[in-house]
């Protein structure tokens, strides 16, 4: 009982490792398996449109500035890579929409924030 369990134990590996899970609202990312779900439906995303929604939903409701996830992403923060990003979160946006009630937010000369729609101020 148990042979290949005890197998990986002798050699000094790892039986199981925990899944590293995100949840925001109905968002869920699965850090290690490069998955993302909206309310369980499963939403396919490239690889740069994940690391932007992963560095947004580390930290729910901050506002990074477009410089900082540009460096992130691409590791340069010129006028291409703000267009880029620009692109990139329009894209992301469509992909997640029914996601409730985290959204992401453009805070105009700032940045983004995936931020709670029914808590946000409304803005005048």
């Amino acid at each position: 009982m148990g042979g290949a369990t005890s197998e990986l134990r002798r050699r000094g590996l790892p039986v199981s490792v925990p899944r590293r899970l995100l949840s925001v609202g109905n968002l869920s990312l699965d850090t290690d398996a490069y998955r993302v779900t909206v309310a369980g439906e499963p939403v396919e995303l490239t690889y740069q449109e994940f690391e932007l929604l992963n560095l947004l939903a580390h930290d729910p409701g901050r506002v990074i500035t477009s410089e900082a996830l540009a460096q992130a992403l691409w590791q340069t923060a010129d006028q291409k890579a703000s267009r880029r990003l620009s692109v990139v979160v329009c894209r992301l946006r469509q992909k997640i929409a029914a996601s409730s009630p985290y959204q992401i937010e453009t805070v105009r000369k700032r940045g983004y924030g995936l931020t709670d729609a029914l808590t946000r101020p409304a803005r005048p």
